[in-house]
């Protein structure tokens, strides 16, 4: 039935492969930064050679390039995780856990700060919410850091 369709001119119908699409090629929209490099002589009070400049210019030249590849490298890999529905709902689920471990931890500490302060001193006890709340975070963060550090890298 296929050869018979084919013959009979539904050739035209099909469509044509789809031309693959082009990668843009990434572009860091930052400001550039100029900075300055300080070369030593090491205490010999000569000057540098006016043939060693270019090399060294070079040299920083190729170390902006690098350093540029890198962080275009570090932006696309970050912008994969966010696109990962499933990895940024596996990271979601380590993070809450990490937090309910955390906040379990210290929760006994907490209402045992707050006991030991008196009932009036309500400003004290505001005070010691805070801390514990900070000590929350810096603990949380603590557990994640090996994901925070991977996602950063």
């Amino acid at each position: 039935a296929a050869a018979e369709a084919a013959a009979a001119g539904t050739e035209a119908e099909e469509k044509p492969p789809e031309e693959p699409v082009e990668e843009k090629p990434m572009v860091l929209q930052g400001k550039t930064v100029k900075m300055v490099l300080c070369i030593d002589t090491l205490g010999t009070n000569v000057s540098i050679e006016d043939s060693k400049i270019i090399p060294a210019l070079m040299l920083c030249t190729s170390c902006g390039k690098c350093k540029e590849a890198t962080e275009m490298k570090q932006v696309d890999q970050q912008a994969l995780k966010d696109i990962d529905a499933e990895l940024r709902a596996k990271l979601d689920e380590e993070i809450a856990a990490a937090r309910t471990q955390v906040e379990e931890e210290l929760k006994e500490n907490m209402e045992e700060a707050e006991a030991a302060c008196a009932s009036d001193e309500e400003a004290k006890k505001d005070l010691i919410q805070k801390e514990y709340a900070y000590l929350r975070a810096c603990h949380a963060a603590a557990k994640l850091k090996t994901m925070v550090l991977e996602l950063t890298a």
